[in-house]
């Protein structure tokens, strides 16, 4: 949209570090960045029950928006919103684009991104809603990430799941981000961002049309204000928000046994030589007849409990048993179906 500042969506796998990426640029003077703004992509996939052709529904958006459970990160009232929607909204993407600007004036910045790791594999649908979306995809060494979710009480639970999980939607995120091009899709290694933080900040910067500020690396000093909104759960979970970047905070090589290596290599060492990441493991480990039954066997469980995953999440649209962006009653979910970042 001519005019329209770009609209920054961070997302990845989870415990890729995109929670971190979100501290930092929410330290940017000039850009507030939301966390699990999931509610956008469930609107997104129905916005024939919000539009019309005298415009958007502002009341049932509003209903809808003040349902789901993302919606306390916000820290805005349903009066706020409601007076932000009192002139004419021409489509869904308007709608959505006034509570963010919302969310950021009362944070006191002018512009406004998200953070939803999740929307990884939703980048088609979101760059449709919105042509002023960028997207960054953080991308960091999958087993560290497993590491990340070994010891959580939400995420994968076997190592077979992780693989599956992360080699999945890092796929599907490139896919649909090198499909939009260099103009609107952008990589970011998390091991980059953590070894050499300015050089690799700078050029996301410029891809967001904002000028690099040293400052954003003091996100540990403000972590506090970061996490204001969210769960005490939740923010148990990024307790490293509070320590400067540092290095090596998690080390598959000495963290993952060497059966949980080969099993993760079996599964996704093709993409991980493809990003440049070392294998260590052996052509003759990753053949071996026992890891090759496992990952079969695996595959099978992890395709089953996407598939009953899957049918829930549709009886539960269909019966309207669910508000959108998670609201109501939680769908069992498969194993490794991450929830946080």
């Amino acid at each position: 949209m001519s005019g329209t500042p770009p609209l920054g969506m961070f997302v990845g796998c989870g415990r890729s570090g995109t929670t971190l990426v979100r501290a930092i640029f929410d330290s940017h003077s000039q850009l507030a960045v939301t966390h699990h703004a999931q509610f956008i992509v469930a609107m997104g996939r129905r916005r024939h029950r919000y539009e019309s052709r005298t415009g958007l529904d502002t009341e049932r958006f509003l209903a809808d928006l003040v349902a789901s459970h993302r919606f306390a990160h916000l820290q805005l009232t349903a009066d706020e919103v409601r007076a932000r929607l009192d002139t004419p909204v021409p489509d869904l993407a308007s709608g959505l684009r006034r509570v963010l600007a919302l969310y950021a004036e009362r944070q006191g910045k002018p512009r406004y991104a998200d953070k939803t790791p999740g929307h990884v594999t939703r980048i088609a649908l979101l760059s449709g809603l919105f042509p002023e979306a960028r997207f960054v995809h953080i991308i960091r060494d999958g087993r560290n990430s497993w590491v990340g979710y070994r010891d959580r009480g939400f995420g994968p639970k076997t190592v077979a799941d992780a693989a599956f999980n992360w080699k999945g939607r890092v796929l599907r995120g490139r896919r649909a981000g090198l499909a939009l091009g260099a103009d609107r899709y952008l990589e970011v290694r998390y091991e980059d961002l953590v070894e050499k933080p300015g050089p690799t900040l700078e050029p996301v910067c410029s891809f967001l049309d904002l000028a690099f500020e040293p400052s954003m690396l003091d996100y540990h000093r403000r972590a506090d204000t970061v996490l204001a909104g969210l769960e005490s759960a939740d923010r148990k979970d990024f307790e490293n928000l509070f320590r400067p970047l540092t290095t090596g905070m998690r080390d598959w090589h000495t963290e993952m046994s060497g059966e949980e290596q080969r099993t993760f290599d079996a599964i996704a060492g093709d993409l991980l030589a493809e990003l440049g990441y070392e294998r260590p493991v052996t052509a003759a480990g990753r053949r071996s007849g026992l890891v090759v039954a496992r990952v079969a066997e695996s595959w099978a469980e992890w395709q089953l409990r996407r598939g009953l995953f899957q049918a829930t999440l549709v009886r539960r649209r269909v019966t309207g048993t669910k508000g959108p962006g998670g609201g109501g009653a939680q769908a069992p979910q498969p194993r490794s179906s991450p929830s946080r970042s």
